[in-house]
């Protein structure tokens, strides 16, 4: 049954329950509905039969102060030939016709409010024309990139190294990070080196803390950095040898595109923000295990009780999206 189908015996059975009873009050109590109703689907399946009591369509509202389409039309007849005049140069080109915020409001309905998307929306640029690289990199960096695609836990897993600070008397510190691309679960250790032999021993714990909660990794996404591979033509890496003997998949980033990884460049982001920036100000660390530890109960905080604004995760847990299944949480820090 669909669902006008439904909507149609369900009133239509009201009709028949008033008439059964001789009583219409008790029937739309019944029912849940007022006496207005009944009467208006009375009326209806007296003029148009059981048609009559299906759903009907909206019609579109009628907006009195609405711009006129030529109005619209000309201001984005107006934007294809000058795409980087902002609003008030457009209205003032115009006529002024209309205000620039009646131009703006325009362009925002239709997503191009900003330069860069007017430019993008150009589609006759030729083809001969020789875009230079840095303007290239920023309409790159503009365009909304594909999402990741993600099936479930551990489908595949994104890495990245980043410098964190200098300790004194220990050296630079760097943290190699991981995190789950479907649940946005995540982990990150620190090494005073972002060696080869650093990243195995960093995606060996990480896979067997995932391994022991039931995960298993099929893929890593990674830059080209010389910790995850190599550039030589003997191509052989103690990275990914590692990876080889796990069976795992190793795919890589867009090379000088590393926003095509920003998976883990946001987590990073929100590692930097809400843990070093205020750590580093409110305490003196003077070893990595101390920072670790730390950085340890963070990570729990993020992974089990931070929520999450994400497409996937749209306000639950990483560790929800992990497990599927909110019974898991007696795991301590």
């Amino acid at each position: 049954m669909t669902k006008d189908e439904f909507i149609q015996s369900h009133r239509l059975s009201l009709l028949s329950r008033a008439k059964s009873i001789n009583n219409i009050s008790r029937a739309c109590r019944e029912y849940g509905v007022s006496r207005t109703y009944y009467y208006k689907w009375t009326e209806r399946f007296i003029t148009y039969g059981i048609q009559g009591l299906a759903e009907q369509p909206r019609p579109k509202p009628v907006m009195p102060n609405s711009t006129r389409s030529d109005i619209v039309d000309k201001i984005l007849e107006f934007i294809k030939a000058y795409p980087t005049y902002g609003p008030t140069r457009i209205a003032n080109q115009l006529g002024n016709i209309v205000c620039s915020a009646i131009v703006y409001n325009i362009l925002k309905r239709r997503g191009l409010n900003r330069r860069i998307d007017r430019l993008l929306a150009l589609e006759n640029i030729p083809s001969e024309v020789d875009i230079g690289y840095l303007m290239q990199r920023r309409l790159d960096e503009t365009k909304p990139l594909p999402r990741i695609e993600s099936h479930y836990s551990g489908y595949m897993l994104s890495l990245d190294t980043f410098y964190v600070c200098t300790l004194k008397g220990i050296g630079r510190i760097y943290q190699f990070t991981a995190i789950d691309t479907y649940s946005s679960f995540g982990l990150a250790y620190l090494y005073t080196d972002k060696s080869a032999k650093s990243s195995v021993d960093f995606i060996s714990r990480t896979l067997g803390i995932l391994d022991n909660m039931g995960i298993t990794v099929e893929r890593i996404l990674s830059d080209n950095g010389k910790e995850y591979t190599t550039h030589w033509d003997s191509r052989y890496h103690i990275f990914e040898e590692y990876l080889k003997f796990k069976n795992i998949e190793h795919r890589y980033t867009k090379v000088r595109h590393p926003w095509t990884n920003g998976f883990v460049e946001r987590f990073q982001r929100t590692i930097l923000e809400e843990f070093y920036q205020p750590a580093l100000l409110k305490k003196t660390y003077h070893t990595i295990e101390e920072l670790q530890y730390d950085l340890d109960q963070f990570l729990y905080f993020y992974n089990f009780q931070r929520t999450h604004q994400g497409y996937r995760t749209k306000g639950s847990k990483p560790c929800d999206l992990l497990y599927k299944c909110g019974d898991y949480l007696s795991i301590s820090p």
